[in-house]
């Protein structure tokens, strides 16, 4: 009988060091979606969007920081700074909302040089990069993101001309 409890026991403690001992996978991005316009005040345009990433572990993470910056044709026009922890699911793919707001006269000689071209084009290049900062086991992982689209310029220009 004390055999048996000690095979059992063995078995028991084996089967729980396994389990304990996953290793960590690094969560991915995936992509942006749902870029657009949300507010246009004071000299201001206010742009939000969802971040798509996945997180392939068995186990929750949690996300630290959020640190991007927002493109226009290539020209830097906004931060995308968040903090506060924001628990993940396991196994899944995840969405964080990002906004920025952009300084409308950071844009506005760009736009005025470039008149012409806005008149034939449908679109503007939109540009995300940065990282954000994940927690994982008491790991700490950066998770790149870049992602360009071409966003309709009427949405853009709607509160700005």
């Amino acid at each position: 009988m004390k055999l048996f409890n000690l095979v059992i026991f063995s078995m028991l403690f084996s089967l729980c060091l396994l389990s304990g001992c996953q290793s960590v996978e690094k969560p991915t991005f995936k992509r942006i979606e749902n870029i657009k316009v949300v507010e246009v005040k004071d000299g201001f345009t206010t742009i939000s969007a969802n971040a798509i990433f996945n997180n392939p572990n068995s186990f929750g993470v949690t996300i630290s920081k959020t640190d991007m910056k927002l493109f226009i044709e290539g020209k830097e026009v906004g931060d995308i700074v968040q903090s506060g922890e924001r628990k993940i699911p396991a196994a899944g793919d995840f969405t964080i909302p990002v906004t920025s707001k952009i300084n409308v006269n950071s844009i506005s000689d760009q736009l005025a040089a470039n008149a012409l071209k806005l008149l034939t084009k449908k679109g503007l290049m939109v540009e995300y990069k940065g990282k954000v900062y994940i927690k994982a086991m008491e790991m700490d992982f950066g998770i790149p993101v870049s992602h360009q689209e071409e966003m309709d310029v009427s949405k853009l220009l709607n509160g700005i001309l």
